[in-house]
């Protein structure tokens, strides 16, 4: 997996108040309290990465929140604009982000499992530097774009319209005593 490629595209989708979800459906349009989404760096080289997103939002919003986040996800607004915003993010977070000397140990470890034998800071840097929107809109259409999903939702169904509900797929309803226990 291209660290560089997957740490900038999770900054734009999900990355805090300037990610595109969390303006999307928190700022401009009040849908969530909480939204993100991202791949998790794979902690072993050439593991598999999977694809998370969070919401966090009213019961009788689900819907039309889970809509905006679904389109969002299967058609990504194209802001190349942000790219710049996003480079020098990184950069500066890669040129400050150190290990503390306690922690030395476990994040060399860490780079070995990820396939580096060095500090990866030296090629992200330059990789950061010469980003484009075109390899990072690249990046979406071949890992995220038509892929399927599996939504998981936890809340007060006679809230939610359970037939607006099966526009994203088959509707499973697992009781409460199954996942929780009291």
């Amino acid at each position: 997996m291209d660290y560089a490629l997957l740490t900038a595209f999770n900054v734009y989708l999900g990355g805090g108040f300037s990610g595109i979800l969390v303006q999307e459906v928190r700022e401009y349009r009040s849908l969530a309290y909480n939204v993100g989404g991202g791949f998790p760096m794979p902690k072993i080289e050439n593991n598999p990465v999977h694809f998370n997103a969070t919401l966090g939002t009213q019961t009788d919003k689900t819907i039309e929140a889970l809509t905006l986040v679904d389109s969002i996800i299967k058609s990504l607004p194209q802001k190349p604009e942000r790219l710049e915003m996003i480079k020098e993010y990184l950069i500066n977070k890669t040129i400050t982000d150190k290990p503390g000397f306690r922690d030395y140990h476990h994040k060399i470890q860490e780079w070995k499992y990820q396939g580096y034998s060095e500090d990866p800071a030296i090629d992200l840097l330059e990789q950061y530097r010469n980003l484009t929107w075109e390899q990072l809109y690249s990046f979406y259409q071949r890992v995220l774009k038509g892929n399927n999903f599996v939504i998981s939702i936890t809340g007060d169904k006679s809230k939610i319209d359970m037939n607006q509900l099966k526009q994203f797929g088959k509707v499973i309803e697992i009781k409460e005593s199954k996942l929780f226990s009291k």
